[in-house]
């Protein structure tokens, strides 16, 4: 979904870009009218052409890939200074108040919806097995590349907002038509054109990471065996490929952007959280031996996690639908949200090996290697998941009901095919992680 919307964004800087020098592209590439419920008022040929083009790149290779990538990146970056540079002669200061419109409530919507901007990390993430040392490598590239980001992100919204009121922001072209206000053509043009290639860089970078996740995915059982399929010549895993590329595809044509970053969001924090529960439930989970004893249910560390995911979810119900319940109560909801996460650090944790070793060929490929270990639970995915729910609340419930029936469809498809079999069951090292 983070390619699709991306090739959305694509399509309509293309189109201001071509408006920008002159051109009038046809409408059928880009406003296909649709009259069918809950998908956008208009197809986009464009935003399908992009996720095409981006797959057939994937599929020449990770190297031939990498190197398109590393020369895009290095126009993004000319771009964002330039933007930086010609922008900020035109801030005004008035243009700054009211600093926050919608106040505490809207910034925390605003960034449940453009959590969407994040999801690249993952790819990160999902090439870890091709590190040398990911124990190491990794923590560094998130942080450094998610501190980076995030403060050209924060700049470049500044200049924006300073240069124009943030009631005049054209949402499907922000910063080229901010410089075309400001009576700067030529550099509305250079920003048009730089943009389209950085949403074509994101675009490839997104496509990219999806087969893999498809791939690790393949190999432990979790979907079918097809989707490890690696193409002997390229090293590329092509019907992974394909088939994240067709959807993308699909979605990209039909969807519009509030619809796609929405769903993007909601279900990258749900899989944040998801994943912050499963380092506390293998921390704390039960050895066989203890599963023996007929310790209260009080003693578990589940009675305890379960709380914490109750009173997670109406303190952040409290938070975002009750503005006016006093901040002192919000407070005392927060402290005893935590008291379950601090009764659970009183227990003891499972020992993480940093080292997994191999036991024969069921789930070996998966639990081999150097293991990053997450410090300072329960504390840390304690506080990412508070972080996450109250943003996925924040968000509107058109969007959570999507995001419930998509998230109904994995888990029937996970218990139907991807529990059953799962290598992780036959493992003797689960515990290691």
């Amino acid at each position: 979904m983070s390619a699709s919307v991306v090739a959305r964004g694509f399509s309509d800087y293309f189109v201001a870009f071509l408006n920008s020098i002159g051109l009038s592209p046809p409408e059928l590439l880009y406003n296909i009218p649709l009259s069918i419920p809950y998908l956008s008022p208009r197809g986009s040929i464009l935003s399908s052409l992009i996720v095409i083009l981006c797959t057939g790149a994937l599929l020449l290779g990770a190297s031939e890939s990498a190197r398109l990538n590393v020369a895009i990146t290095t126009l993004n970056m000319a771009l964002i200074l330039f933007i930086i540079v010609a922008g900020f002669s035109e801030v005004e200061k008035a243009n700054y108040v009211p600093f926050f419109p919608n106040g505490a409530e809207g910034v925390m919507r605003g960034a449940g919806f453009v959590f969407f901007s994040y999801v690249g990390f993952d790819c990160i993430c999902v090439l870890a097995e091709e590190l040398k040392d990911p124990k190491r490598d990794l923590p560094i590239a998130i942080v450094g590349t998610l501190v980076t980001v995030a403060g050209l992100y924060v700049v470049v919204s500044l200049i924006l907002t300073g240069m124009i009121k943030y009631t005049d922001i054209n949402l499907n072209a922000p910063l080229s038509d901010a410089f075309i206000q400001m009576n700067m053509p030529w550099a509305a043009i250079v920003v048009a054109f730089g943009t389209t290639t950085i949403l074509t860089s994101t675009t490839l970078c997104s496509l990219f990471g999806q087969p893999r996740v498809f791939f690790a995915m393949a190999k432990d059982g979790l979907v079918p065996q097809k989707l490890a399929a690696v193409n002997a010549k390229t090293q590329v895993p092509d019907f992974s490929t394909y088939l994240s590329g067709g959807i993308s595809a699909l979605l990209a044509f039909c969807l519009d952007i509030d619809s796609l970053a929405g769903m993007i969001s909601a279900g990258t924090m749900l899989s944040f959280t998801l994943v912050s529960l499963g380092i506390l439930v293998v921390r704390y989970e039960d050895t066989p031996e203890s599963r023996k004893s007929d310790a209260r249910f009080f003693s578990k560390y589940y009675f305890w996690l379960t709380a914490f995911c109750v009173l997670n979810i109406a303190l952040g119900i409290v938070m975002v639908y009750i503005p006016s319940c006093p901040a002192g109560v919000q407070g005392f909801l927060g402290l005893l949200t935590l008291a379950p996460i601090g009764i659970l650090a009183s227990f003891p944790q499972n020992q993480v090996n940093q080292k997994a070793t191999e036991d024969g060929e069921a789930g070996s490929s998966v639990f081999t290697g150097s293991i990053f270990k997450c410090p300072w639970v329960p504390w840390i995915p304690a506080l990412a998941v508070m972080i996450n729910i109250h943003l996925i609340l924040s968000l509107d419930l058109d969007t959570l009901c999507r995001l419930a029936i998509w998230s109904a469809l994995g888990y029937f498809f996970y218990f139907i095919y991807g529990f059953h079999h799962s290598k992780l069951n036959a493992h003797a090292y689960y515990h290691t992680l």
